[in-house]
């Protein structure tokens, strides 16, 4: 069983632009204190006010308005970044810099352009869809998406100027880390591999190495080569435990186990992210919460358990779970049931019988 995420990250880049204030000078004469003009008193049938303009605020933006405002703020930093980059000499240490800015623009535009395909298959497709207009809606998004791989292309480009001619470039390990996923994002998996590696071999001490090491976990993850997948997660649990990718590549080697029937293998793992991810959030530490799937996990794990006691099965759930323990018994009962296990399955449901003998739920525990 296996399961599919992704995770992009993006990088923009602003502009100062500074302004100059005009104001006049209101001349008046010394010493003289201008009186209040007594308050006026207006009838209604004349207005009880001066009417003013409407007033526009940032709230009353569309969305529409918002992306469009950005689009042309981008388009005016791509033009000065442009410039400065022509006018910049090849062995300019900021040049590097300022084509990684670029790489970084069309990056962004890349996924501005994914998102708005994506908005405008929701509103093609609608609340009630026939499958003639399914296929009408997925021959647009395929249309829609070339703009964005055509954006990805053009920051493949620009890093891989930065790559070749820039070799001694101090952030070359995250060129080559943002090269490899956009070869991804446009489904070129040979070099995304080829350029992951080069990472890994020719850095690595780079703060960019859990990433890397993920991105190609998850590339055997999803071709179903679960034993090299978990290579590679396992160097992350190992070595990066600080890491913000920690718990979710432990969470994965808990499936790569499941996968290859190591069940009791899973369960360690899957416990352990729990814990994870629990202390983190006691501590405050914003990281990805895992703990709704992790709980469901552990019950799906439990129908292969062999020689597994009801009574400590409750008891252990109670232990991790005291506001949901009672579900997640009930859900590994029903498991048990689905598996054909209908002996481990009863004796689940005497257990819950006998601990809510006072529950409405006890009449669907009956069987």
């Amino acid at each position: 069983m296996s399961r599919i995420f992704a995770h992009p990250l993006l990088v923009f880049f602003g502009l100062i632009a500074t302004m100059g204030v005009s104001g006049s000078a209101i001349a008046q004469r010394k010493g003289f204190i201008p009186k209040a003009e007594p308050k006026k008193e207006f009838s209604r049938s004349r207005g009880a006010s001066v009417k003013k303009g409407p007033q526009y605020k940032r709230a009353e933006r569309s969305d529409s308005q918002l992306r469009a405002m950005a689009r042309e703020k981008r388009q005016k930093q791509y033009q000065l970044l442009q410039q400065m980059i022509k006018t910049t000499p090849r062995n300019d240490p900021r040049r590097p810099e300022l084509l990684y800015r670029m790489a970084g623009m069309f990056w962004e535009q890349a996924i501005e352009a994914q998102d708005a395909a994506m908005r405008s298959e929701q509103t093609c497709v609608g609340k009630q869809p026939t499958q003639a207009v399914l296929n009408r809606c997925q021959r647009q998004l395929e249309s829609d998406l070339r703009g964005s791989q055509k954006y990805r292309g053009h920051a493949i480009e620009v890093y891989k100027v930065i790559v070749q001619n820039h070799p001694e470039y101090r952030r070359l390990d995250e060129v080559l880390l943002q090269l490899g996923i956009n070869y991804l994002a446009k489904d070129q998996r040979g070099d995304a591999t080829q350029v992951f590696r080069a990472i890994i071999s020719r850095y690595p001490r780079s703060r960019v190495m859990p990433e890397v090491l993920l991105k190609l976990g998850e590339m055997y993850f999803d071709d179903g080569k679960v034993a090299d997948a978990a290579v590679f997660y396992r160097k992350i649990v190992e070595a990066y435990r600080n890491s913000t990718n920690y718990a979710y590549a432990r969470y994965k080697l808990g499936w790569c186990r499941f996968n290859q029937q190591d069940y009791r293998g899973a369960l360690k793992n899957f416990i352990a992210v729990l814990t994870h991810t629990r202390e983190a959030r006691n501590s405050g530490r914003r990281e990805i919460s895992l703990e709704k799937e992790v709980l469901g996990d552990i019950v799906r794990t439990y129908v292969y358990l062999d020689k597994v006691s009801a009574k400590k099965t409750l008891n252990y759930f109670k232990k991790i779970a005291p506001d949901r323990y009672r579900d997640l018994t009930e859900k590994l009962a029903q498991m048990y049931g689905d598996a054909g296990k209908f002996s481990a399955s009863n004796r689940l449901y005497r257990v819950l019988i006998n601990e809510e003998q006072r529950s409405y739920r006890v009449v669907g525990y009956q069987r």
